[in-house]
């Protein structure tokens, strides 16, 4: 076995030599060939490494983590651009655009003064005026340093009279159309300028985008906070020219508040929600995912924590067309403070809390109902959505005259069913006995 492996080694041995010697290519071949193959390396590492060719450092970046927009109050800064370029394209309306972006020295805690502020403020905001968005942000990279960088974005305030205008869509087109920009990015409606809201300056964190982006977290804590609406969401509603909600934002002096919601219709702001129709609203499209329900019983208050809500929606047609729904929601929760004494050692005194509770219900989504129905006429409260779903003949009769001064939303009768259940109430069993006499 050992001579047969022996010869075939050298037969393959000889046979190799033999290809080499009748097509391999010649001494004076290999050197030819060397400079052309190194050509080939060069180019195909230039090619390799040409990926990072329009890199920027991170430290020249312009991080922009909040923009604001407004109307310009004045005609100033048109005019100076008339002088400029008089003869430019102009569009139908001009705006204010304000960017937030951050100075990372300051963030760190490097020093007061960088960035340019002056101040030592981890932010700078600077407002820029034209007819398009991408026009204001490219104006502000020839102020600044670091060149406008939005893919860290967290949110996008649009004032009051922006969302009321025709212009409203048009403002969001670079956010939802550039390729930086994010989905995800949060939408907000301001009463009154949306700069002032940038400017606010909280004392508990350095960036106020980002002190925003965290309040609107807390809605799972307050009832009457819209959750968070994100611009990809904004961007479907608009393509399907349904209603829909923005959470509204306040600011006052070195806060904002964030309660109360927006609703559009026909791609405009058609009016606000207080902070009571707003907590009807979630009970009734069954987005409030926490907060408190305070109510009256035996001429003193109560407070129950929400801790799960859900809605049943049915409808009576006639004729096919509906006339009337009925929305029952199951409501569960916790009994968490009382300023009436109260003893809670008989079982009626639960079926009269969970019954003044119910009426407190049905009085916050009325409030909603009447609002929705007679000044805003649009459905956000998800009946046409059930009815696109659950009966879809039904619903292709009727999406044409649904919405709008006059529609059928405004007509039909809405029914509301609370079931409160309530699950714990704490460890005072009978809190009659801690109230002196």
């Amino acid at each position: 076995m050992g001579d047969y492996l022996h010869c075939d080694r050298n037969h393959i041995r000889g046979d190799r030599s033999n290809y080499v010697s009748n097509h391999g290519p010649s001494q004076e071949g290999r050197r030819r060939l060397k400079p052309a193959g190194l050509l080939g390396m060069l180019v195909a590492c230039a090619l390799i490494t040409s990926g990072c060719w329009d890199r920027i450092e991170i430290e020249e970046r312009g991080f922009v983590i909040g923009v604001a927009i407004d109307f310009p109050k004045s005609g100033q800064a048109e005019d100076r651009a008339d002088k400029e370029a008089g003869n430019k394209a102009k569009g139908p309306e001009r705006f204010a655009l304000t960017q937030q972006l951050v100075v990372p020295g300051a963030l760190a805690g490097e020093g007061a003064g960088q960035g340019g502020d002056g101040g030592g403020k981890a932010y700078m905001n600077m407002t820029s005026e034209g007819d398009t968005i991408l026009e204001m942000i490219r104006s502000t990279a020839a102020r600044t340093s670091r060149s406008p960088f939005y893919e860290h974005i967290k949110i996008i305030i649009v004032s009051e009279e922006v969302a009321k205008s025709e212009y409203f869509a048009s403002t969001l087109d670079y956010f939802i159309r550039y390729p930086e920009m994010r989905r995800g990015t949060k939408l907000f409606v301001s009463r009154g300028d949306a700069r002032k809201v940038l400017e606010v300056e909280p004392t508990n964190e350095k960036l106020p985008a980002m002190y925003i982006d965290s309040i609107s977290k807390n809605d799972y804590r307050n009832a009457r906070m819209q959750p968070p609406v994100r611009i990809g969401e904004v961007h479907d509603k608009l393509l399907e020219n349904e209603p829909f909600l923005i959470p509204r934002i306040n600011a006052d002096m070195n806060e904002v508040k964030i309660a109360g919601n927006s609703v559009f219709r026909d791609g405009r702001l058609a009016g606000f929600l207080g902070e009571e129709e707003t907590e009807g609203l979630n009970f009734l499209n069954g987005q409030l995912h926490g907060g408190i329900l305070e109510f009256e019983i035996e001429g003193g208050i109560a407070v129950m924590a929400v801790t799960w809500v859900k809605p049943y929606i049915q409808a009576v047609i006639e004729a096919g067309r509906p006339v009337s729904f009925t929305i029952r929601m199951q409501v569960e929760g916790n009994l968490h403070e009382t300023l009436k004494p109260l003893s809670l050692e008989e079982s009626r005194m639960y079926e009269q809390i969970e019954k003044e509770a119910e009426q407190e219900v049905i009085r916050l989504c009325e409030l909603a109902v009447k609002k929705l129905q007679n000044e805003f006429a649009a459905d956000v409260i998800g009946l046409g959505k059930w009815l696109k779903t659950e009966r879809p003949k039904v619903w292709n009769a009727v999406k044409s005259e649904w919405n709008g001064e006059g529609g059928m939303f405004s007509q039909v009768s809405i029914n509301i069913e609370p079931e409160i259940d309530l699950r714990n109430i704490g460890s005072v069993l009978d809190s009659s006995r801690m109230h002196a006499e």
